[in-house]
C-alpha cells in the first residue's frame, strides 16, 4: 500500500509516517518509480508506536521496544 493508504488506515499523518521513516522505525520498499511500499505488518509497527508514544515513550526507547519484539512478516 502507498503511504497515504498507510495514513488513512492507522489515523497517522503523511508527515508523521515519514519523519518515523527518517528515524529508522519504519522501513517500507519503493516500487520502481520510487513510490514508498508498506504492508500491513507496517500498519502494526505504526500502531505500536502510538500506543508506545502516548504511554510516554521517546522514540529511541521506541526504537528499542520495536526490535526487541518478535517481526511478523
Amino acid at each position: 500500500m502507498q503511504i497515504g493508504k498507510l495514513a488513512e488506515l492507522t489515523g497517522v499523518s503523511i508527515r508523521m509516517l515519514r519523519y518515523y521513516e527518517n528515524a529508522g522505525l519504519l522501513h517500507p520498499t519503493r516500487t520502481e518509480t520510487c513510490y514508498r511500499h508498506f504492508t500491513a505488518q507496517d500498519a502494526d509497527v505504526v500502531r505500536r508506536i502510538v500506543m508506545l508514544n502516548r504511554s510516554g515513550f521517546t522514540l529511541p526507547v521506541i526504537s528499542s521496544v520495536l526490535e526487541s519484539l518478535p517481526v511478523t512478516r
